[in-house]
């Protein structure tokens, strides 16, 4: 897949997140919060009951909201013309005949495809065409859930019906001991529906919550999608892990990573064709070098040298052709020296510390895993530090490679002894060397 599908993809994902998706029903939801609230039973009857209802039924069927309304609507027609004692009856009709299975054959009397089944149901079919109540759209629904919102319903009523009645408690004060049953009796329900209300306040939280998320996500995918852009073809990709971590979406981020992944081999075998070009002439470059200074190439293995840049092969191959030494032992120095030792021999020797001669007798100064040169920089600080002059050591200087631990334990007995000051050129400092001075 190539940069241009990754963007249509990348455009097609943000398009989604920032889809917004059930508006109607988050503002429908939002509306009616704004509008009603209950704490208790008696705010509680003061609600739009319908839109209450309306709003539980779209949380949990999530069915749109055109189609609840259409339901609720019908129901409405069906209840609210009716007294309260009719309005129980409905409801307790429904649920004898949802509890028996005969809600299809009822749904079939309505449709006109059966007989009468009793006068209560004639009675219903009647109110129902005289009103323009499409029951069989209310009778596809019924269910636990739709007689549990019922059951809300009839609870409205009564409290309504209950405040009513203490209305009245203002001339017939024999009425108080049955309103204060009727409101014990619905306690209870009156709380569930406070659980219902928080529901619809958890489902705006929630809503606006993921509507946070989908555009914080979107705009990652903006960035990516910049950053996909500024890749150059001669280029490696190296903030793929940064990338990585702005996507979310599994499908994306593995198409992303293979892109990634797929150009990066690309840019890697152009690289290493590259190099192979470079390498390849810095070889032909070092073989001319090395016969400048009369080196045969059969003498050596090429791959060995190229750990050295042109410059410095230069400077070593200069400074060992100084050396009484022949051309196997300089290609031995060159395999098993670093340019750190050989700086720092290079350096002791511009300081005319040490001499050709010395280093012509000491080749193996030069070798990584040799002890001589750090004993020689040792030594000469040990000198250094007891203020003897290095230039003592000129017909001795053998003498400096070796441990010097052992050196600078006999220079503190001669410094104890006050014998420094008579050291000089013309002794032989082997003494130096003895562990029993």
């Amino acid at each position: 897949m190539n940069l241009i599908e990754i963007n249509e993809e990348i455009d097609l994902r943000k398009k989604e997140l920032l889809e917004v998706k059930n508006k109607d029903i988050y503002e429908y939801i939002t509306n009616f919060i704004k509008n009603n609230t209950f704490t208790d039973a008696r705010s509680f009857s003061n609600i739009d009951i319908w839109g209450f209802l309306t709003c539980i039924y779209l949380i949990d069927s999530r069915e749109k909201l055109s189609v609840v309304e259409d339901l609720f609507n019908n129901l409405r027609l069906i209840f609210d013309n009716l007294k309260l004692s009719n309005r129980f009856k409905i409801y307790e009709l429904i649920k004898k005949y949802y509890i028996e299975n005969k809600i299809d054959k009822i749904k079939d009397y309505f449709d006109g495809k059966s007989i009468i089944m009793s006068n209560s149901l004639r009675r219903l079919r009647d109110y129902c065409n005289n009103n323009n109540i499409n029951m069989s759209l209310i009778l596809d629904r019924v269910d636990k859930e739709l007689l549990r919102l019922l059951k809300y319903y009839l609870g409205w009523n009564t409290i309504r019906e209950f405040k009513n009645q203490v209305q009245k408690l203002e001339t017939k004060s024999n009425d108080m001991k049955e309103a204060v049953n009727t409101v014990l009796d619905i306690k209870f329900q009156v709380e569930d529906e406070k659980d219902e209300y928080v529901k619809l306040d958890n489902y705006i939280r929630e809503y606006q919550r993921v509507e946070r998320l989908n555009r914080s996500e979107a705009e990652k995918l903006e960035i990516v999608k910049k950053m996909l852009l500024e890749i150059k073809e001669d280029s490696e990709i190296i903030n793929y892990k940064k990338i990585e971590s702005l996507l979310k979406d599994s499908f994306l981020k593995l198409m992303i990573l293979k892109f990634i992944k797929e150009h990066n081999m690309r840019y890697n075998a152009k690289l290493e064709k590259e190099y192979d070009k470079l390498s390849n002439n810095s070889k032909l470059k070092i073989t001319k070098l090395f016969n400048d200074f009369g080196i045969n190439e059969k003498l050596y293995n090429i791959d060995d040298m190229v750990k050295y840049d042109l410059d410095e092969l230069k400077v070593i191959l200069k400074f060992l052709s100084l050396l009484r030494i022949n051309n196997i032992e300089r290609i031995n120095i060159i395999k098993n020296t670093s340019m750190d030792i050989f700086n720092s021999i290079h350096m002791l020797f511009i300081k005319d510390i040490i001499n050709i001669d010395f280093l012509s007798n000491n080749i193996d100064i030069f070798y990584r895993g040799s002890f001589k040169i750090n004993n020689l920089k040792n030594n000469i600080n040990i000198l250094r530090d007891n203020n003897i002059n290095i230039e003592i050591f000129n017909n001795n200087m053998e003498i400096l490679l070796n441990d010097s631990n052992i050196i600078y334990k006999n220079l503190l007995i001669l410094k104890e002894y006050s014998l420094l000051e008579y050291l000089n050129e013309n002794i032989d400092y082997n003494f130096l060397l003895n562990s029993n001075l």
